[in-house]
């Protein structure tokens, strides 16, 4: 954990010192977080967030990526089958930082606080040995990030202002020691957004509605996890938050068993999420 300690303490040590744009080493900071309300009895309402301090040390030739070292703390959260979801934990890495697509690797110690297991240290709760509930995991994790937008519009006066689009995709392969190697394994997380600009507001409030398909997937406990699926939607934006309202075709593939009135098996989740997102960043 010394590479954590370095950036807070270079970290801290700039609240005291400013930095030209074209110096290094170079403050970095972001806050993501997501709130919604769902309507369906298989994940229900959430809440995830992501919250991280670094440092850029230098830049490639060519301002190909920065190189960063930081720290940072994440959790999620749900009402419905949290049990194989709720995590949250503190982790520490480095990365290069690109344009569109950043590299790295993290320590992360996340906590699984409702998880089952078996008190005789297996995964299955199979009445041979007594149940609890609570997980940690200590693992590296080697990730690859992109993150791409656009705009279709040709800015020739139609009846919307722009026609914005993103895509954004987490690949990552987590080596994780809490139990064994058949805990490790690769995992890829998500979207493809297409949009439309309607109108913007005299306070620079923006409407869009749009189109867009997710996606989240692992190799292992990946039962409550794997999920994929259409949504369309309409979006309030301004500055750093972003609040509005889809319609969520959500398939879960590995739907291990019965739950009131959801079949065992692949289950279907069609249903309404009201969300409020915000997201700050430096740089």
């Amino acid at each position: 954990m010394g590479v954590a300690a370095l950036t807070l303490a270079f970290c801290l040590s700039f609240q005291q010192t400013a930095k030209a744009e074209d110096s290094y080493p170079q403050l970095t900071y972001s806050l993501w977080g997501n709130i919604s309300w769902d309507n369906d009895n298989v994940s229900g309402s959430g809440d995830m967030a992501y919250a991280s301090l670094g440092l850029d040390w230098f830049m490639l030739p060519y301002d190909i990526a920065a190189f960063n070292t930081y720290v940072a703390y994440k959790w999620r959260s749900r009402i419905q089958n949290e049990a194989y979801y709720d995590a949250n934990g503190p982790l520490a890495g480095m990365e290069f930082r690109g344009k569109y697509l950043s590299v790295g690797a993290d320590y992360f110690k996340e906590n699984l606080p409702l998880q089952p297991y078996s008190a005789n240290g297996g995964d299955a709760c199979d009445g041979k040995f007594p149940c609890v509930s609570g997980i940690n995991s200590e693992r590296m994790q080697y990730y690859a990030t992109s993150f791409i937008q656009w705009d279709l519009s040709d800015k020739k006066g139609h009846v919307y202002l722009g026609l914005p689009g993103s895509i954004w995709a987490n690949e990552t392969y987590d080596d994780d020691n809490y139990k064994d190697p058949n805990s490790r394994g690769p995992s890829t997380m998500g979207f493809i957004n297409q949009g439309i600009d309607w109108i913007k507001f005299s306070n620079g409030l923006l409407f869009n509605t749009f189109a867009e398909y997710r996606w989240r997937s692992k190799t292992v406990q990946n039962e409550y996890f794997d999920a994929n699926g259409p949504a369309v939607g309409i979006d309030f934006a301004k500055d750093f938050y972003h609040i509005g309202a889809d319609y969520y075709w959500q398939w879960f593939p590995s739907w291990p068993y019965s739950k009131s009135s959801l079949p065992s098996g692949p289950t279907m989740s069609a249903r309404i999420q009201l969300y409020l997102t915000i997201y700050i960043s430096k740089p």
